[in-house]
């Protein structure tokens, strides 16, 4: 495989459509240029991995039925972008939260 071959591939789009969500987010929070560019990152890697959630979150939290499916992955790759900083903040502070109730249960 190529890097044209990569560029076209699905989940390149899923990856770019992430990092044009994460601008789009971060163009909308402006908070200086180190955590313009952080979000970017975290939201380009969150919807290369979460993309493929990113439409069935984006239906149950916005209680919209539905949304076309051709663009699907795009759309999964926005929202994920968009929400990446949230997602991944979340689930650092459930794996937190988690180990210190692992904790504390060690110590009783």
């Amino acid at each position: 495989m190529n890097i044209l071959d990569l560029l076209a591939s699905e989940k390149s789009n899923v990856a770019l459509a992430g990092l044009f969500g994460a601008s789009a987010a971060a163009a909308m929070e402006w908070r200086g240029f180190l955590p313009t560019i952080r979000r970017i990152f975290v939201g380009g890697v969150t919807a290369y991995f979460l993309g493929p959630v990113g439409v069935p979150l984006f239906q149950w939290a916005g209680g919209l039925a539905n949304v076309p499916l051709e663009p699907s992955a795009s759309v999964g790759g926005f929202v994920m972008g968009v929400g990446g900083m949230t997602i991944v903040e979340f689930i650092v502070k459930v794996w937190h939260f988690r180990l210190r109730e692992v904790e504390h249960d060690e110590t009783n």
